[in-house]
Order: structure tokens, then sequence, then C-alpha cells
């Protein structure tokens, strides 16, 4: 296997050759046999062992006796090419006497690597908060860590086409600044070469930023109708900002930026045509006027005629909602045309109101100097819904099976309209298309791909042909008076299989003024079917997990039933066979088979063979086949030749090695390099990884079915870009706490910093040392305060333990602060080790170990605890424990997202093992928590339902005060380990600071010795539960106001109990409430809740509180 650096190929050196270059230069020796094998000469450290020498030699994939042609030349050079490890490549040709023999060697100039890639601002300014952000300027270079950069010459200069190619790198951030309206930017790459023969690099690319020029204001010319505030405050340049210009100027507030400022002058555009300026156009002049330092824009706006639109009759709809769906503004115009497609999205809005009979007219008025008006004219009709669906025509398929493919349903048979179901029974002409297109998908998967509908010919109108139809169905029943046949002349029906261009559906008026009836006549046309799909010798090649994965397929497309047994007189569907096909050909890519050949084929009833394209639904419309199966053309197997590792400057190449599925000698897997890249992408090192193969034909001649082939070799090309490994984080910030609302809000500062090592040794093994504080901002002094935090400790984490998926995270920690339920404080040292494994990459290619998550932590703790302070008075700490935890627990999480889900389901289960003593397992406290919840979205996850659970146990003898804080249960409040929102912390216990509730000596404790609740100054503690249930219901909604911002309603249920035995409805503690959700940037979850406690606790009362956290947990 070869390890070296990733380079990205760009422009080559002056000289660079192509491969028509390598031809013509080939050609003199054309024929002429190679005296010798070849051989490899290059100037970096690739060719300096023999062994990738050989890997090399191999690539070119020519040895002595060969003729030599053009041909094979430049495709030997186009592999060495492609490695990636050279700049240029040239052939040297050495004559040997006695005929038309010759050496050959190829000589290759390697690049020169990036070592480091930093971006360096020149002022602090920009250091501080830059007008771009390093990731931006990333972006635009190609240059990469492990990536080429352009070799300098003896002289200290690039060569004409390398120095071009860099100063096109600083001119492609030059224009970022540019379009952005920064004036008097600068950009300079600078290399620094070292190493042997100057192979490495560092580079610096340093920017100065300009300045976007200070904006006076704006001026408009062509504004008659509308008053320049009203167009300005569209705009967000801060054109009048005169409060700390200088200061907010470096966050864009108050300058020139002329892209921001195109993008909002269409924001005025629209609500000029919003306003009825229907075909408004608003300009942003390219030149600008300047003055004393300042520029102002010009804008030109062009208002075009003015639409007044009114609506006579709406009392369903509002005005406002009516003007929302109008096309005009859209298109600029309001033509007949418009006019028309207006009415048709307001007839919409109207049916999908259950007004289906609704009838809109429309009166226009010119009313002088460029002034028009448009009236609408609405008659709403009745409220109408679906009582009945009939289907009439199907044989083939049952109407319960039809019925069940449409979104609008018949709610009221019995004539009871069922509120939770009415809005199925909503008539829309556009719902019913996708109905009836949702119809005709259902019987081409049943093989009847000629259904058709009876639809109303075009000249007529659908209302108009609904009664003609209905007036001809009574007149040839005889059910109804004799009718003139002129009435019926012409053709008033037509048959289509296209619901979108024809109206093809009855809609019928019953008996009960409150439904209509809906009609659907369908001709199903003729079936085409198949006895039996031959699959069973290629399902039984496969291994076990290819052959699950087949079942599931045939089961999906209805080939096989459930219990294994193959389905006859199957529909024919190309689809269907496009399936199969399509998965058989990915089991012989997943073995190599790159080039396999699957084609369906066809056996008639008369012994016939149809293959490939003949085998369609058209050629055998009705017909019966007696079989299909499959012809397969496997062609040579890629196996792996090689692999090349670049880019690893750092990672040891046994690591990249131990992730990758493809070895050499097995064969080149479509899901092993799939998979191999998501292994290296895992490790958490590299920020890019990709995977390509130089395939070549094989010496070896392979027996097949159809004769001798030879085989392929590859070699697997293994690229990654490695990210910074060391980093110092840093932050500084405010915090709110949970507190009553009537009370001051506590604001708290903190801060924190954190240095980590991400790929130590080079073994993708993280280390570090973390640091963090945070204090009330009012008692920045009192360094050992309730609300004084301090963290500081070591830690380290292997992804890959010992080789295999088990991830191992130790971390020591000393900790200063409220315990997790907050009701105590504490002084901690505690030393964890965690195991975990995950088990999606063990299921893959199935899915059933997504989010499945296995770990095991042992945890040692020493740990001092102390009373809050009550009444300024502030408790000593009490005398050390120490014990040992070991907790398993599982998780299986299929959410769509853990920060803000939108759909999906979590379940947890963790137990807690205590060993108060070592070496004593006499006494063993034990702890398990089972937490689940559900997400479920409705219209398009715009209206989210989240209900979740949490029961717990804990089996011990030993006290509350004899365990580490936190084992025993204790709820309330928010952003702790049992929260009820709008309680105090903690204040949901087992006692309910009674000591005389008849359960022996458990709350014994409540009041210290000698004491009790008479005793005025005597103050009652909070004692935990051995048994607990927590739950909750959360409903969200979209504000519509700013993106990613949502409205919250909950509710909070809770309950703590000695025992389980002692669980009862009077524990059950519960609150409502509501906030919001914000999704900062999209990734930064912020929750803001306002809750109201519905019961009084001895350690709560009943007060409004405010709950403000970030990536809070739900």
């Amino acid at each position: 296997m070869l390890a070296h650096a990733a380079p990205t190929l760009g422009a080559g050196p002056d000289d660079a050759l192509t491969i028509g270059d390598v031809q013509s230069q080939t050609a003199r020796w054309e024929n002429w046999t190679l005296a010798t094998n070849v051989d490899v000469q290059c100037d970096i450290p690739i060719c300096d062992a023999d062994q990738n020498r050989q890997k090399l030699i191999g690539l070119i994939n020519l040895k002595q006796g060969d003729k030599i042609t053009s041909k094979g030349v430049a495709e030997s050079w186009s592999r060495l090419m492609r490695t990636g490890y050279f700049r240029r490549i040239t052939v040297r040709w050495k004559p040997v006497k006695g005929g038309r023999h010759t050496r050959m060697v190829f000589n290759c100039v390697g690049h020169v690597i990036i070592q480091d890639l930093d971006v360096v601002y020149a002022s602090w300014a920009s250091w501080f908060y830059p007008k771009q952000f390093v990731a931006e300027i990333r972006k635009r270079l190609p240059l990469r860590r492990g990536g080429s950069f352009p070799p300098i010459k003896s002289d200290g200069t690039f060569a004409k086409r390398d120095r071009d190619l860099i100063e096109q790198y600083e001119t492609r951030v030059l224009d970022l600044y540019r379009r952005q309206g920064y004036l008097g930017t600068e950009v300079k790459i600078t290399p620094s070469y070292f190493g042997p023969n100057g192979k490495k690099v560092k580079v610096a690319v340093r920017i100065k930023e300009g300045e976007q020029p200070k904006i006076g204001q704006i001026l408009i010319k062509g504004a008659e109708g509308m008053p320049y505030w009203k167009i300005i405050t569209q705009v967000s340049t801060g054109e009048r900002t005169d409060f700390w210009r200088g200061f907010f100027g470096l966050f864009g507030v108050g300058r020139y930026a002329r892209r921001t400022l195109k993008e909002e002058l269409t924001t005025v555009e629209d609500l000029y045509r919003r306003a009825g300026w229907v075909s408004a156009r608003v300009r942003l002049e390219p030149d600008l006027a300047e003055r004393n330092g300042r520029v102002y824009p010009k804008v030109r706006i062009v208002e075009g005629k003015h639409l007044i639109t009114r609506f006579d009759g709406n009392e369903t709809l509002s005005d406002g909602e009516l003007r929302q769906v109008l096309t005009f503004s859209e298109s600029g115009t309001f033509d007949e045309t418009e006019v028309l497609e207006s009415i048709r999205k307001m007839r919409g809005l109207y049916q999908a109101a259950a007004r289906y009979f609704v009838s809109i007219t429309s009166v226009r008025k010119a009313l002088g100097e460029g002034r028009f008006s448009i009236t609408f004219k609405i008659d709403e009709g009745p409220s109408v819904y679906a009582r009945r669906i009939r289907i009439r025509g199907n044989r083939a398929l049952d109407e319960r099976d039809i019925l069940g493919e449409m979104e609008t349903k018949g709610i009221a048979p019995d004539g009871v309209v069922n509120a939770l179901t009415k809005s199925a029974g909503i008539v829309q002409d556009e719902k019913l298309i996708n109905d009836l297109n949702r119809i005709r998908d259902l019987y081409k998967r049943n093989g009847m791909p000629g259904l058709k509908f009876r639809c109303a010919n075009p000249k007529l109108g659908a209302q108009e042909w609904s009664v003609l139809r209905q007036l001809r169905e009574q007149e040839q029943a005889d059910t109804g008076p004799a009718i003139d046949e002129s009435m019926f002349s012409g053709q008033f029906d037509v048959w289509s299989d296209n619901p979108l261009t024809h109206h093809c559906f009855q809609i019928i008026s019953d008996d009960d003024p409150r439904f209509v009836n809906i009609q659907i006549d369908v001709d199903e046309g003729l079936r085409t079917v198949i006895d039996k799909i031959e699959l069973s010798k290629i399902v039984g090649q496969m291994d076990a997990q290819m052959q699950t994965e087949a079942r599931a397929l045939l089961q999906e497309q209805g080939v096989m039933d459930e219990f294994g047994r193959w389905t006859r007189k199957l529909g024919f569907t190309q689809a269907r066979l496009k399936a199969l096909r399509g998965f058989i050909l990915r089991y012989y890519h997943q073995n190599g088979y790159l080039s396999a050949r699957v084609d369906s084929a066809c056996e008639l009833s008369s012994g016939l063979i149809l293959k490939g394209d003949s085998c369609s639904e058209d050629r055998l419309y009705g017909l019966r086949l007696n079989r299909v199966f499959f012809e397969i053309d496997p062609g040579p197997q890629t196996l792996v030749s090689g692999i090349l590792l670049r880019g690893n400057l750092s990672t040891k190449d046994s690591i990249l090695r131990d992730e990758l599925l493809l070895k050499p000698g097995q064969p080149l897997g479509s899901d092993g390099l799939f998979l191999s890249q998501a292994n290296l992408r895992s490790l958490g090192v590299f920020s890019a990884v990709n995977i390509e193969y130089i395939g070549r034909q094989s010496e070896d001649w392979v027996a097949t079915d159809e004769g001798l082939i030879k085989d392929r070799d590859a070699t697997v090309v293994v690229t990654v870009e490695e990210s910074k490994s060391k980093l110092l984080e840093a932050y500084l910030g405010l915090q709110i706490d949970s507190t009553p609302l009537e009370e001051e809000l506590p604001v708290l500062y903190a801060v924190g910093t954190t240095i980590r090592h991400r790929n130590f040794l080079g073994r993708a093994l993280e280390v570090g040392l973390g640091f963090s504080h945070s204090n009330r901002v009012d008692a920045v002094t009192d360094i050992q305060n309730d609300d004084s935090v301090w963290r500081t400790g070591p830690f380290f984490k292997n992804r890959r333990l010992f080789g295999t998926r088990l991830d191992l995270a130790i971390e020591t920690l000393f900790e200063r602060g409220r315990t997790s339920q907050r009701d105590a404080y504490q002084e901690e040292l505690n030393a964890k080790a965690t195991i975990g494994f995950d088990f999606y990459n063990l299921s893959y290619p199935a899915r059933w170990g997504r989010g499945l998550r296995a770990t095991l932590k042992t945890e040692f703790v020493q740990e001092r605890l102390r009373p809050l302070t009550r009444a300024g008075e502030r408790p000593l700490f009490e005398e050390p424990t120490k014990q040992v935890t070991v907790s398993p627990s599982l998780s299986w999480d299929r959410r769509d997202s853990p920060l803000h889900p939108t759909l999906g389901w979590l379940i947890s289960a963790q137990a807690e093992f205590v060993f108060p003593e070592l070496m004593n397992i006499n006494e063993l406290p034990i702890k398990a928590t089972l937490t689940g919840q559900y997400i479920k979205s409705f219209f398009k996850r715009q209206f989210i339902i989240v209900p979740n659970l949490r029961v717990g146990a804990v089996w011990t003898d030993l006290k509350e005060s004899e365990l580490q804080s936190d084992f025993f249960f204790k709820a309330g409040g928010d952003g702790v380990a049992l929260p009820i929102r709008g309680y105090e912390d903690a204040a949901v216990d087992a006692c309910n600071g009674s000591e005389n509730n008849g359960r022996g000596n458990y709350c014994e404790d409540v009041f210290p010795p000698g004491l009790s609740a008479e005793d005025s100054f005597a103050v009652a503690s909070t004692i935990g539960g051995r048994s607990m249930f927590l739950g909750g219901l959360e409903l969200r909604f979209p504000t519509f106001v700013i993106d990613d911002m949502w409205f919250a309603a909950f509710t909070d249920i809770g309950a703590v109990a000695p025992s389980w035995s002692e669980m009862s409805k009077d524990r059950i503690r519960s609150s409502v409430g509501g906030g919001l959700r914000w999704l900062l940037s999209g990734q930064i979850p912020l929750r803001l809740d306002l809750a109201y406690p519905l019961n009084r606790t001895q350690f709560s009362d009943q007060n409004l509180r405010v709950h403000l956290n970030i990536f809070y947990a739900l």
C-alpha cells in the first residue's frame, strides 16, 4: 500500500505534456520491442522504496517483450498521472544494439505539497469580526492541505502559467469582496517552501479587507405613487444611522453594499406590485453620486399602470386572502389570460373552503390617467361535502382498493358528518385530478396501463357535461321524462388517460343540500399478466444479507408474499422490472463486476421470447407471459491490485487502512467504496474524503460462459484532506437563569476555553483540556455562592478502540456547582470511562441499526455536598463520600434531527449499579430509567406534536445521604435531570416537606434532628424518591415571521414516591405553558418558555416562571 500527500491537479508548468504529446513522441518507437521491463524514477519519496516503485510499474502495465504502441504508452502515462502524485511525466528511450529493441523509463516530477494553509487578516477588526469568514474564503480557493501548489524556480520566480494561476486564485478572493461592494481589498498568497527538493510548502493567504463606502441618501427617481419613507423602510442600508456609526460600520451598518441593496430593491418592487402597480420595475443605476466621502446610490422606478382590485359578494374569504392568489403582480400584466388564471386560483381557494359551486365573474374599467379597476363578482354558493364516491366500469380491481388510493373521501354515507373526517370530504378539482392520477398509477402497477376515464368534451363546460351525462343516463334507464334526442346530438363524451387536460369526473347533486356525490367512469383496458418471474437461481447465489434485502424488495414489488410464496398472475409493469434489474445490477457491482449487463426477457404463451426494449408495456399490452427472466452478462471482474493513500500528512497509514473495506486481491465493490468513504469521514479528522480507482486489464485469463476473458485490476486511490487538528476554543457570554416572572431575572456571565488535539500521534485520538466558569454578574467576587460554577479537567477519545467499531471516552473532571437537580451545592472529583458501539455500520445496508447505540460507563466519584444558602447563611460542606458506578445503556434514536426534531421517535434505557464500598457487593443499589419520545408532523411539518414519557425506579435500603447526589429522584424546574417546567428546582419530591406521613422512617430527614415543622426556624429539606414518572405533550407551529422560529404550547406532568406501591394520582404535579423555539442559523436551538404550575408544593408556590435554554433537550 502506498501513502503520500494528496495534490489537487491544476494547471501544469509551461511545458506541460498532453496525452497527444506523448503519442506524438512515441510514434518514432512504434512497434519496437521492450528490451527490459519498464522503470520509474521520481524526485519524491514515493519511489524510494522498491515496493512502491513496483506498484507504479504495475500501473504502467508494460513488460519485457511487449510491442510498443503510441496508444499503449499514452494510456500508461495517463494512469500514472491519474495517481495525482506527479506534476510532469516524461518518457525516456534507450535503444539497445541489435535490432528494434529499447529500454523505457518514466521520469516523474512530483508535486509540491501544501503542509499548512492559513488565512491571515491584516487588522484586528477583521480578526474580531471579519467581513468574510475563513470558510467563505476557502470555498473560493482550490488549495487544500495535502494538495498541490506551483513550484518556485531556482531564481525565486514562477513560471508564467504558475504565476497566472496564483494571480487567478487571488482574483477569486478579490471578486468575493468586490461583489459585495468592498473597495481597497488586497489579497496576497505567500508560499514558504521547505523540505527535500523544496517539495513542501506552507501557504499563507494574507488579506487586507477593504471597506464598503459610507452611504449617504438613496436617490430615488420616478416614485410618484408611493412616499419615500415607505420605500426606504424596505431597505436595511442604515443610511439614517447616526449613533455609533463607526462602531456599527464594522457590521455593515451605514455602508454601501451593492449586492445587498439590489436584493432588497426586489422587495420594493414586490411592494409596488402588491399595491397595484403590477408592472412596476425598480432598478439600481450602475453609477453613484459621491460627495464628502459618501456615496449616493441612484434608484430608478418605472411604476407603470395602476390596478385597483375589488371583490363583491365574498363572505367566506376576506379580500386579503383572495388578493394573495391573484397572478397580476407575478406576470406584470392584467390581460384576459391573467384574469382567467386569477379566477381559476380563487375558485381553487373557495373549493378548499368547501364552496365547490362558487361562481366568479370579472368587470374591468379604465379610470383614466393610467389607472384601471377590476371587480370580481362572487357567488359563493352553498357549502358542500362529498357524501359518496362511485367508481363505475371496474372489473379487475375492487372499488375499495381504488377508493383507498384517493385523498378525497366520501364522508357521510349515512348522512352524518364527522368533524374529524370532514376535511377529507372537501371537493376540489385539483385534488380530484391528483386522485385520478393515483388511480391510473394503481392500474398501471397491476399491469393495466391502458386505463381511460370518461371525460367531458373540451367544447363543453364541466357542469354542462355533468348535467347532460346525468340526463342521458336517466333517459336510457327510463327513470325520467322523455327528452328530445336533439339535446344529445354531437359528441359530449371522450375517453382519455390524461385527467390534466380533460375533466374526468361528475359532480352529482344529492337529496341533502349539504352533500354532493362524485362519479368516476373507467375503461380498464386489457391486462398484461406474468405467470412467473424467475429469480430463485439469482437470489440463491447471494449472501445472507443480500438475500434478506432481495426478499424485502420482492415483497415490496408484489412478486412474493410475506410467507415467501411467489405470486402468480402478476401484473406486468416496466417499473417493476426496472427495480428488479437494478437490484441484480447492484449485486454484481458489489462483487466487482462493474461492467455487468442485465437485460430482461419475456416469454410469450406462444414460446416467442422478447428481449430488452421489446419487453415493454406497449409491445406486450394485453398478453399473457409464461415467464419473465433476466439475461446476465457479468463481464470481467475488477479486483483491487493496490491502494494508494494521499493527503494523510500526519495520520498514520494504518489508521486509514483499517477503515477501508477494500483489500488487495478482493473484488472492487460499489458498497465497499461507499462504506470505506463513510468510515473515513466518521473518524472526525478529515474535512474531505474521496475514493477513486484506476482500472487496467489484468494479465490473467478467466474461464466464463462466454469463453476466456481477462479480468481487470484496479488501483484504488484514497484522497483525504486533514482538518485542523490543534484547536483553541474560547467563549464569553451571558445567560438567564430560570426564575418566577415577578422576580428580577438572574443574569449570569459564562466563560470557557478548551484546548484539544483531534489527531494525537497521527492515530485519530483526541486529547484535550477544558475549563469553564459561570457566576452571577452581581456577585463576581463571591466565587463560592450557589450560582458559581467551576469545571476543569482533561479528556481523551478513541473512536476506534483496538481497531474495532467500539469508541472510548475518558474524562477526569473537577467540578464545583449545583447538582444536576440543582437542590444542593457540590464539590466533586470524578473519573469516568465510557465505551460505546454504534450498530449502524454493523447493519448496513439494512437500516435497522441507524440510531441504535449501546454504551457502558464506569465512573469513580468523590463528592462533598452542602445545602444551598438560606437566609444569607452558607452551610459547611459535609464529609466526602466515594463510590464507583457502572452504567450500561441502550438508545435507539430514529428522529430526523437531534436538535429540533420534526419526525421520528426515541427510546432509551439506562441502569446504574453503585458500589458504595469497593470490594463489597452486599449492598448494591440499582437505578433504572426508561425514556420515550415520539414526534408526529402534520400539514407538511408545519404542525408538530411531541409526547414524551419517562419512568424510573431505585432498589436500595440505603438512605439518600449515603449515596451520591441525584441517585434518588427529584423533579421540577428546567434544564435539570428531571424537569417539570413552572416549578422550583427539585420541588417535587417523595415527602413534600412532611415527616408525619405514615411512611415509617423514610421521611425522618426532612427536618434536622431535634426539629419539627412546628419550630418556626425549621427549614424542610427535599427527600428523593425511589420511583418516578414524568410525561409531557408539546405542540409546535411556525410563527410565519422568522424562519426556523416556532410557537409552542406544552403541558408537563410528573410524580415522585418512596416506592411504586405508594405512587398515586395525588402525587401528580402538572403545569402548562407556552413559548418560542428558535433554531439560530439553522443549527443552534434556543428555547424560551413561560410556565405556570397547576399545583402548589411545600417547596414551590404557584407563580409564572420563565425558562431560557440553549441546546435544550426535549
